[in-house]
């Protein structure tokens, strides 16, 4: 019998119709949920977390199908629930194999081919996975699974989709065809007006410190941008004058320890933190003639990863975990004095989750106190940001599409302000050889969603820096790593320009600095392709 009711038709101003809908499921556990979900192929791109670490909110994603998540406030009943979410895969056979390999309960038939009797005997809680059926609206097959939390999924295959779109791709096409042809007109003068535009041509200046030391730490001042500090392995910190032209030893005697943070204030004045056990801050005021420990933290698991400051009095010191939240050191008086932050005004860690010290950049700052933190380390799936707004004490975390593992997280975040406000943040796996999906992510909203860039680094990115041209023209971001570097003009796709690695940048002005391992020490030069 056909359908004789009358369809309603859209009774809405087009400006305010709804365009688009993500379904959200209160769940017990919102972790278990995104582990769950992950075996159909979604991936978590958001999550926060309360002030224990555990997850309340989660947002997941695979191609268009999106879903969110939230902890519910009591008990989940499966038996009183209205709400199913129909999905569709390419092979419903298939998934349900995945499914039961898995570890899925086979339910066998599905409700609707038993008797009320027979309905009885299926659990209310899951994760089930029924046979594979073929009804009237989804001939080519449709399976039923129960979620953790009871929920009920209805997946088709996805053939039956394309065929009810498959009249509209044809309209498209039609409509396609004839936006090629325009397009196809305009093709050459529009790659004309790209070879007029300014494009960056950079290339690096390699320089020699005399030096086989591996340097993670460096800095300039900006009122004095041919005064350059570096320090790094064997408690080596050198400074030049020039520029990098020529280098004066100004390490203190202090063994074999890490230095690889520094902040410098001008050529006379500079701070610099140990990475590893003992956790020390020196501070010089003569060049680096002499230096003074102002802090020292002796925890086994004090190890500092990085150092930046708002101006030249306020400042900001994070360290790995200790007993489960990270340590944060302030000083006001620009590095005489150090204080540490109270556990309770210091962010909590997951397990296993810590900074990396690479670069100095795992920390980023911004006005009124602000505090962004790349981390990594975790075994949880995805590395976090920690975000500390302006003016407040309380911590947010915000998952990225950044991977995170013993080896992978961020390393790096910098501002990024064209055309709007954003974060960068770039990583990976540091493990030479070892693939990274993702090695760069950017924010609009204060570093609370992430989308990772379209176009990626080729491999792992220890640091990422933005600045304006020499002439102003352009504002360039440049990525580095020990494998290459690369820059980018809108945070959505890198390019490489070098196959120099590196594993810190600066700036002072529109000077740019680099330095990396066994020594190695370079100038960006910036031109502009005309």
């Amino acid at each position: 019998m056909s359908d004789q009711l009358p369809i309603p038709q859209p009774d809405c101003p087009a400006k305010c119709t709804i365009k688009d809908h993500v379904p959200m499921a209160h769940v017990a556990d919102v972790q278990r949920s995104i582990e769950f979900y992950a075996l159909l192929g979604f991936t978590c791109h958001s999550r926060f977390s309360d002030d224990q670490g555990v997850p309340y909110y989660a947002a997941v994603s695979n191609h268009l199908a999106e879903l969110m998540f939230a902890r519910a406030s009591g008990p989940i009943d499966p038996t009183v629930q209205a709400v199913l979410f129909y999905m569709y895969c390419d092979d419903v056979s298939a998934l349900r194999d995945h499914l039961l390999s898995k570890g899925y309960v086979d339910g066998g038939l599905p409700p609707s081919e038993r008797t009320p009797q027979d309905c009885l005997s299926i659990s209310p809680t899951g994760p089930i996975v029924f046979q594979v059926t073929h009804p009237d609206y989804m001939q080519e097959g449709e399976i039923r699974l129960h979620d953790p939390d009871g929920y009920v999924i209805l997946v088709g295959q996805s053939e039956r989709r394309i065929k009810q779109t498959a009249l509209a791709q044809q309209v498209l096409s039609v409509f396609v065809m004839l936006a090629g042809i325009f397009a196809l007109a305009l093709l050459s003068q529009s790659k004309a007006n790209a070879q007029e535009a300014d494009e960056p041509k950079l290339s690096w200046e390699i320089g020699s410190t005399g030096s086989n030391a591996s340097f993670r730490g460096i800095s300039s001042p900006n009122e004095m941008p041919s005064s350059v500090w570096v320090c790094g392995s064997n408690s080596t910190v050198l400074l030049s004058t020039d520029g990098g032209v020529s280098w004066n030893d100004r390490s203190p005697s202090q063994g074999e320890l890490e230095f690889r943070s520094i902040k410098a204030f001008d050529d006379q004045r500079a701070v610099i933190a140990s990475a590893g056990t003992p956790a020390i801050v020196m501070l010089t005021e003569d060049g680096g003639q002499t230096w003074r420990e102002v802090y020292r933290h002796d925890a086994k698991t004090a190890f500092f990863d990085a150092m930046q400051f708002w101006d030249s009095r306020r400042g900001m010191l994070v360290s790995d975990p200790i007993d489960g939240h990270f340590l944060l050191v302030e000083t006001s008086d620009g590095g005489a004095t150090w204080q540490a932050l109270p556990t309770d005004r210091s962010p909590p860690a997951e397990a296993g989750e810590a900074c990396f010290a690479a670069s100095n950049s795992a920390m980023l700052l911004g006005e009124g106190g602000e505090i962004w933190i790349g981390t990594g380390g975790s075994e949880r799936g995805f590395a976090r940001v920690l975000h500390r707004a302006a003016g407040q004490e309380k911590w947010n975390a915000y998952s990225t599409p950044i991977s995170s593992s013993p080896s992978s997280g961020i390393f790096s975040l910098a501002h990024w302000g064209a055309p709007e406000p954003q974060i960068v943040a770039v990583g990976g796996d540091y493990r030479a050889g070892q693939p990274s999906s993702v090695t760069s992510a950017r924010s609009c909203d204060q570093g609370q969603t992430w989308l990772k860039s379209d176009e990626q680094s080729a491999s792992f990115r220890s640091a990422v820096l933005g600045f304006n041209s020499a002439d102003a023209n352009l504002r360039i971001l440049v990525a580095v790593g020990p494998e290459g570097s690369d820059y980018s003009l809108d945070t959505t796709s890198w390019q490489s320009f070098s196959s120099h690695g590196f594993h810190a940048l600066c700036s002072a002005g529109t000077h740019v600095y680099a330095t990396g391992s066994s020594g190695r020490f370079a100038r960006l030069a910036p031109g502009v392709k005309r």
